[in-house]
């Protein structure tokens, strides 16, 4: 019984936390503990959760002292959480349309992509994997600069940026990957291994295009692998192995993947191209081909090529016990020049293609066991500097002249945090308690201010 009394306010005192602080992404690489505080945090959240009971029951009959003690704990929390968690980021599609390329170009002719990510490079950078769907090949024999609909291909300063602004792993695996033909793959791959930047989904051969990428974050391996279900042009040569391949989704295929990279991995991720164009919610088909992942063992899926956002879906086992697992039906548009009207009877507004997410998702490894910590995500929109001659660039969630249309995406989405059902099941009555015991406190106060402002007349 004591336990379970213990388990239950270790889980309530961190969501009160995450609360009121967790969402605010610049505020929380801001908080640092104090320095007695520092010595606490050893090996796991455990050890801070524990530190701030006791801090409580102590003063416990003090009930005045109560939120200097959160707060203190609140710190520690945060603090132990960057250490020992690894979060992981995730966006959506990154599109080199003529007038993406062109607000790359300044006055004096010189190239230039660093604004167009400026308002999201924290959010990418300082996160220990940072992930995005390239749907453009890359091919200097090719016309770069020129736009040619439905056919792309990106400016090595481009690719350049991405880099810079933090991406570790981009998913080749798409509809598009083929659009300068078979060279377009072979240059895309040499140049971010040049570029150091992991790639899944597509390779020289087929064998490289299948074979996945393992990340070893804080003791915490995390693998990768992508595929497609859409190809506009198929150029797979099948029955040389030899040549350069796009890896098309095959359940067969898929499982044997799968399967292999479980073995070397605590945490499996999957991205897919999959869909209808413009349709906000999944069909049938892409839900079972997430159940069909999930049965074989990967925890998170990564959606990508309706160009609107469709639902984030956490998987919980019937005891609410087991490691939840998420998949991310479409992440939307992260870096487009889709501002059109959207035709379908499938998206919810007229503007669902400017919208996309950043999506963050922790995981943490506590003795032994890896599991899906929470997740959250930064709203993002594709914007434009004017009508005319505009340049475009991402904008995130904090700007005030597109909170209508941001609203949109979290009543879509839903909360902006998000935490397993069994925490929140311990968590809400507990909190309601806190509230109600704030509300009588701050009763009391008023009328003591009142016969004080009184007494000072007289």
């Amino acid at each position: 019984m004591k336990a379970k009394f213990v388990n239950q306010l270790l889980i309530s005192l961190l969501i009160i936390f995450l609360w009121g602080c967790f969402g605010n992404q610049g505020e929380r690489q801001q908080l640092k503990p104090e320095p007695t505080l520092k010595k606490v945090v050893k090996t796991s959240m455990d050890e801070a959760a524990f530190y701030l009971i006791d801090a409580i029951r102590e003063y416990e009959t003090a009930l005045s002292n109560i939120d200097d003690l959160i707060s203190k704990g609140f710190k520690l929390f945060l603090e132990t959480e960057r250490l020992y968690s690894v979060e992981i980021v995730a966006v959506g599609d990154i599109i080199p349309h003529g007038m993406v390329k062109n607000s790359g170009k300044k006055s004096d002719g010189t190239i230039d992509f660093d604004p167009l990510f400026k308002e999201i490079l924290d959010d990418i950078k300082y996160a220990d994997i940072s992930f995005g769907n390239l749907e453009t090949p890359y091919n200097p024999d090719k016309e770069l600069w020129k736009s040619i609909p439905f056919s792309f291909n990106i400016p090595l300063e481009m690719i350049e940026t991405i880099q810079k602004t933090g991406f570790d792993i981009l998913t080749l695996a798409n509809n598009h990957m083929y659009d300068q033909g078979v060279d377009g793959i072979k240059h895309t791959v040499k140049t971010l291994d040049k570029l150091k930047i992991e790639h899944i989904g597509a390779g020289i051969t087929h064998s490289d295009a299948k074979k996945g990428v393992i990340f070893n974050k804080k003791g915490i391996k995390i693998g990768f692998l992508g595929y497609t279900t859409v190809i506009n042009n198929d150029l797979n040569n099948y029955s040389d192995t030899k040549t350069p391949y796009l890896n098309r989704y095959d359940s067969k295929s898929a499982k044997e993947d799968v399967l292999k990279l479980k073995k070397s991995s605590d945490i499996l991720i999957v991205s897919i191209h999959w869909g209808s164009e413009y349709h906000n919610y999944p069909s049938q088909s892409q839900k079972d081909i997430a159940q069909e992942l999930f049965s074989w063992g990967v925890d998170i899926i990564l959606g990508h090529h309706p160009h609107v956002l469709q639902p984030i879906v956490p998987q919980y086992s019937k005891s609410l016990t087991i490691n939840p697992k998420i998949v991310a039906y479409s992440l939307g548009n992260f870096l487009s020049n889709q501002f059109f009207d959207v035709k379908s009877k499938q998206s919810r507004h007229k503007e669902s293609n400017r919208e996309g997410i950043v999506l963050k998702i922790s995981l943490v490894k506590e003795n032994g066991v890896v599991k899906i910590y929470s997740y959250n995500y930064v709203s993002t929109l594709g914007c434009k500097t004017d009508e005319k001659n505009y340049k475009i660039y991402i904008c995130r969630d904090d700007k005030k002249s597109n909170q209508t249309q941001f609203k949109k995406i979290i009543d879509f989405i839903g909360p902006e945090s998000v935490y397993p059902e069994s925490v929140v099941k311990y968590v809400l009555p507990i909190f309601e308690k806190y509230k109600k015991f704030k509300a009588k406190r701050a009763e009391k106060q008023p009328k003591k201010q009142k016969k004080t402002k009184k007494s000072n007349k007289k």
